[in-house]
């Protein structure tokens, strides 16, 4: 009889652990999407692993009535499960990849003898992109942004710089901040926006957090977010109740899955006190400009780690304003701990940098150009304090009634100068 209870009781105990499941993951719910209800992950629209019986019914009845010699199982045909896949994703859609099938054909290609002399084609470059700006025939040469972050620093270092003092108002860089606080395996997304929630508050108080939009269609930071995802990340249909199971870097990989947590994140700093504001696409000039506005009423600081905030306020920081600090976001085991006071900086880069500062940033390479191969930022920043030439072709930017073939035949120039051309050289 003993035995007959305990066992009810772990019936009992079961039952309702399976119940409290399924009631936060509600599998009968009115979204009709294939979905994982241990992790939230939604399915592609290629996958059809709920329909394995009709598949299978479809791929025995393309065998009636065949010889079995004259019929080949077609890797299409098969069922396409959540992993099954590998592809290509860009703005408009996706390009499924099979690497051993592309493999053999580019091999029948090469060694078919199709060509009577295929010796001819090796007379050129063997590739159909510039080298000096491109490291495969996909992603342009990444950017190398701190160099121009260090080459600022290495200028301005010397001057008499002291920190933010007395009352301070912070804005801070949303994305920086979702890298910073670790997510603890086993616990809500709720739990994981208060640990946000704990951190501003405890470091900066009532701050203002701008945070970037991920919306449908082509964005700035396309290029920097695939490589920092290094993967595409799957969909979550998550709720702020549901345990977490994702990796952070795998969850944060997927556009609408990180818009929706930051909107969970935003409400939840909101009802602390805080500001949030959110940016359609990228966000470090609305960063910048809410900097600026609260520099005229009080001494601000930014927080970030993105070179691109430091490379905007050389440019439209105010001088007749309150104090404007940019400060970087501290990392895990970083003894890094720079801060840059604006109107220092802003005075020691002098007036022949600051106007022309973002020519010097794009040209070698940002978020929507190519990293010019052999020269860095740091040249080009002597370059722009030291060359008349290089301004004048910086100035041609600047200037809002600028043609577009007066763009063009700036930044060829501009490119000669960087590599030191005769100027009758094209």
């Amino acid at each position: 009889m003993t035995n007959i209870r305990t066992q009810q009781r772990q019936d009992k105990s079961v039952i309702n652990e399976l119940v409290t499941y399924l009631s936060l993951r509600n599998p009968f719910s009115a979204d009709l999407s294939l979905r994982s209800i241990a992790t939230g992950v939604v399915a592609g629209e290629d996958v059809n692993a709920d329909k394995a019986k009709e598949v299978g019914e479809k791929v025995l009845c393309s065998m009636l009535g065949k010889n079995i010699h004259d019929h080949s199982f077609r890797k299409k045909d098969q069922v396409q499960t959540f992993a099954s896949k590998s592809a290509v994703r860009f703005s408009e859609g996706s390009i499924q990849v099979d690497p051993p099938l592309l493999f053999q054909r580019l091999t029948v290609v090469a060694t078919g003898g199709r060509y009577e002399n295929p010796q001819a084609f090796f007379k050129f470059e063997m590739c159909s992109y510039p080298p000096a700006l491109f490291d495969s025939s996909l992603p342009p040469r990444q950017a190398n942004k701190p160099a121009l972050a260090e080459a600022i620093w290495t200028i301005t270092k010397n001057s008499p710089t002291r920190g933010p003092t007395g009352n301070v108002h912070f804005v801070l860089d949303g994305g920086a901040l979702l890298l910073r606080v670790p997510w603890p395996r086993g616990i809500t997304y709720d739990a994981i926006c208060s640990f946000y929630v704990q951190y501003v508050a405890n470091k900066y108080g009532k701050a203002t957090v701008v945070f970037d939009g991920y919306q449908n269609g082509p964005s700035t930071k396309d290029g920097t977010h695939q490589r920092r995802a290094g993967a595409y990340g799957p969909t979550v249909n998550f709720d702020s109740t549901m345990i977490a199971k994702l990796k952070k870097e795998e969850f944060l990989a997927n556009k609408e899955s990180k818009q929706k947590f930051i909107h969970l994140l935003g409400n939840k700093l909101q009802q602390s006190g805080c500001s949030t504001i959110h940016a359609g696409g990228d966000a470090d000039l609305l960063i910048v400009q809410t900097a600026i506005q609260s520099s005229r009423s009080i001494t601000t600081v930014i927080i970030g780690d993105d070179t691109d905030l430091l490379v905007l306020l050389c440019h439209h920081a105010e001088m007749n304003a309150n104090e404007l600090f940019f400060k970087l976001e501290p990392k895990q085991r970083s003894k890094t701990r720079k801060t840059w006071n604006t109107k220092r900086t802003k005075t020691t880069l002098g007036a022949n940098v600051c106007p022309n500062v973002l020519l010097v940033h794009t040209i070698l390479g940002c978020d929507t150009t190519s990293r010019i191969h052999g020269i860095g930022k740091g040249v080009a920043l002597t370059k722009i304090r030291i060359d008349a030439l290089f301004r004048e072709q910086a100035n041609v930017f600047n200037h809002p009634g600028t043609s577009k073939d007066e763009v063009i035949m700036a930044g060829e120039k501009a490119l000669l100068c960087l590599y030191n051309c005769r100027s009758d050289e094209s």
